[in-house]
């Protein structure tokens, strides 16, 4: 099974929070500009759960 978390972040602080995450276990799936905001990136995350 997976967890998945959504972020959305500025571009210039994205490689630093990827890397924040992808050291805890996540991995980018996905990411695509904010069309919404105007600015900045969302970015879907994806991290493998044990299974019971």
């Amino acid at each position: 099974m997976c967890e998945y978390k959504v972020i959305k972040v500025r571009v210039d602080l994205a490689e630093e929070e990827m890397n924040k995450y992808a050291k805890e276990g996540w991995r980018v799936i996905n990411a695509s500009p904010n069309i919404a905001m105007g600015y900045g990136l969302v970015i879907i995350l994806e991290k493998q759960t044990k299974e019971m």
